[in-house]
């Protein structure tokens, strides 16, 4: 007579078949070693792996034991529901799991629809029950999916620590690009010797944003038509000579002249928006708008267009015997690619005595730093770098500097970038609506 093959060893096969099958199709990819000799409580082993930056696979030497039950007839799942159900496991099992040196993940495999679940081995107390303890099992969070990688992130002791390779991450950045530049810098012969001359002499709205250097005037406009005043009173205008802008920023010595120009045309702006610089510390800081204030509150489009999100920018503060304001500051800095310019703004703070003067104790504002803020974390960076953004540009979706044409200059939103690699545990999503955040709990304050 043939000897007849048990349907729970069949049952059992499949089990180890699919958890082989699930591993090998996951990435990064799972080291699956079943065990062949001596099961006392595991069914084999998984070595997890990380990808490096170079692309390759490496064993990263972490071990976990496996128990694969697999059932047909529901023989291991009681008190089913539509999202879960109870594993019932033997005391003697649970005892050895949890005396084990490493950490035990059950896997249950599910015959009816070829479904696995994994979970982890916790403590439990084992003297409550008598003959069997229950392990409650999620249907939704201790599912694995083949193609959703997913093992890593919940059963890994040193996954918090680890930059992976195997996932991408879209990054925003503090990077604005310029999406339209001047086509010309302009150059003229100048009339009036000294920038102070010329500013005694030509009221603001009837002079360009300009730059004296080196006996002449450069602007981004053509005088003739938008500052006759101008044209007349402090330039030479037949002096006029173009530079193309394009060929300009091409030039490693020559790219300073736009830069130049365009750090006054921001600086233009900020000033309209009662953004002053600081020149001691090269920062821009949000002052008061009457000095016999002694807060100040924006309002601006959050990032999921919320038109109530706000922040103090400026704050009046004592604290022991110290008595400041705290400005939202931010420094910035020009980056030069062969056919492209960007503008490098860094969010920062400002401690002033009187809201316009920079607190002189460096050993105070150390002091104020430490009792006033906690680490910053990225999501408060990219808040802030979003803030900058919408209020600059009025909620719109570009920083217009200049609207003349021929001479527009504009910035456009903070560039983003994918990157291939990531950091799974970041769970906030970077286009969730922002809290009414005022900036408080900052760190950085001076370089």
């Amino acid at each position: 007579m043939s000897k007849i093959v048990n349907q729970t060893h069949t049952t059992g096969d499949k089990g180890v078949a699919a958890f082989h099958t699930y591993c090998a199709h996951h990435n990064p990819h799972i080291l699956w070693k079943p065990e062949t000799v001596n099961d006392f409580g595991v069914d084999g082993e998984v070595e997890l792996t990380s990808i490096r930056s170079d692309g390759k696979l490496e064993a990263t030497g972490e071990i976990l034991k496996i128990q694969i039950k697999s059932t047909l007839k529901g023989s291991y799942i009681h008190k089913e529901t539509e999202d879960s159900f109870e594993f019932r496991a033997r005391n003697e099992d649970v005892e050895y799991w949890r005396k084990h040196r490493l950490d035990v993940i059950l896997v249950i495999y599910d015959d009816r629809n070829e479904l696995l679940y994994a979970k982890k081995i916790e403590p439990i107390d084992e003297g409550y029950y008598i003959k069997s303890i229950p392990i409650e099992i999620s249907k939704k969070d201790n599912l694995l999916v083949k193609g959703e990688y997913k093992f890593l992130e919940r059963f890994s002791a040193g996954f918090k620590q680890r930059l992976r390779f195997d996932i991408k991450e879209t990054l925003s950045s503090n990077l604005f690009k310029f999406g339209k530049l001047p086509k010309y810098v302009y150059q003229y012969e100048p009339k009036l010797k000294s920038v102070k001359e010329i500013f005694d002499t030509i009221p603001p709205r009837e002079r360009p944003v300009l730059l004296l250097k080196g006996n002449k005037v450069y602007t981004f406009y053509d005088v003739s038509a938008m500052y006759p005043n101008f044209k007349d009173q402090a330039v030479h205008y037949e002096s006029k000579r173009p530079l193309a802008v394009k060929s300009l920023i091409k030039d490693v010595d020559e790219r300073r002249l736009v830069s130049e120009l365009l750090n006054l045309e921001f600086r233009q702006l900020c000033f309209e928006k009662k953004i002053f610089f600081n020149r001691q510390y090269q920062r821009y800081y949000f002052g008061l708008a009457n000095t016999s204030f002694k807060e100040r509150t924006e309002y601006y489009d959050g990032r999921a267009r919320r038109r109530d999100t706000h922040r103090t920018v400026v704050a009046y503060r004592e604290y022991g015997p110290y008595k400041f304001y705290r400005h939202f500051a931010f420094e910035t800095k020009p980056l030069f690619t062969d056919d492209a310019v960007y503008l490098i703004i860094n969010p920062q703070y400002l401690f002033t005595s009187d809201a316009k003067n920079p607190l002189e104790d460096k050993e105070a504002i150390t002091k104020l730093t430490n009792y006033l803020t906690i680490r910053e974390m990225t999501q408060q960076v990219y808040n802030h770098v979003h803030f900058i953004f919408s209020f600059l540009s009025g909620g719109t979706n570009k920083i217009v500097l200049s609207i003349y044409t021929g001479s527009e200059i504009e910035l456009m939103k903070y560039e983003s970038f994918t990157v291939n690699f990531g950091i799974p545990l970041d769970n906030k999503k970077l286009d969730e609506p922002e809290s009414n955040y005022d900036g408080s709990n900052q760190q950085n304050l001076f370089p």
